[in-house]
């Protein structure tokens, strides 16, 4: 089926994503679990800024 990036080829609408979720969690069993996610938790974050800068033109 390809990664998540290319499920919108399949499930092309709203009634089909539910009924493969549907079919999906039929005969599962879900955790619900709370508090804090670790996902990501060494992932290095940068930030970018841009500054504009004038730049003067000769006539």
């Amino acid at each position: 089926m390809g990664s998540a990036s290319t499920w919108h080829e399949y499930f092309t609408g709203d009634d089909t994503m539910l009924c493969a979720l549907d079919r999906i969690f039929d005969k599962a069993t879900v955790f619900m679990m709370a508090g804090p996610s670790y996902r990501g938790a060494g992932l290095e974050t940068l930030s970018v800024e841009a500054v504009p800068r004038a730049v003067r033109l000769r006539k």
